[in-house]
């Protein structure tokens, strides 16, 4: 989780218009997210989807997997109207 909070950061000091979206199968899996978020990099664009692993898939510019039930990895894509 922190290699992909350290990258999304990267990229979006980069690329403003990127913004990034995290699948988390559990509220327990998106409140750790949430912690690492406001700890390595408060302020990321990123949208905490729970629940709906492959619309983010679908949806993303980026692989993606969901967060909490395996190996995290995530979706990322320029903004757009999804949420």
């Amino acid at each position: 989780m922190r290699s992909f909070v350290e990258t999304a950061a990267w990229l979006h000091d980069r690329h403003k218009g990127f913004c990034f979206a995290v699948a988390a199968v559990s509220e327990a899996a998106r409140g750790v997210f949430e912690q690492a978020l406001s700890r390595l990099a408060p302020g990321l664009p990123v949208t905490i989807v729970l629940g709906r692993a492959r619309e983010v898939i679908s949806r993303g510019g980026c692989g993606a997997d969901g967060v909490g039930d395996g190996p995290p990895s995530n979706a990322c894509w320029p903004k757009g109207p999804w949420w």
